[in-house]
């Protein structure tokens, strides 16, 4: 999987989860703070954050 792949799923995955506006704001916030940061590193980041917090389900794909 490619790494526009790979952030298109976690976007999607933030979406079904109902996080979507939290998540991308989030994306955006780091992603001024840190402009030279690789924005799939970025995604990646707010992901595993958001999975810890218990905000995404990364198994929830499974079922869709």
């Amino acid at each position: 999987m490619s790494n526009e792949e790979h952030v298109e799923e976690m976007y999607y995955l933030s979406h079904v989860c109902g996080v979507f506006r939290e998540f991308s704001e989030e994306v955006t916030k780091l992603k001024i703070e840190n402009p030279k940061k690789n924005f799939s590193e970025v995604v990646e980041g707010v992901f595993e954050k958001f999975k810890k917090q218990g905000l995404i389900n990364d198994e929830l794909h499974l079922f869709i």
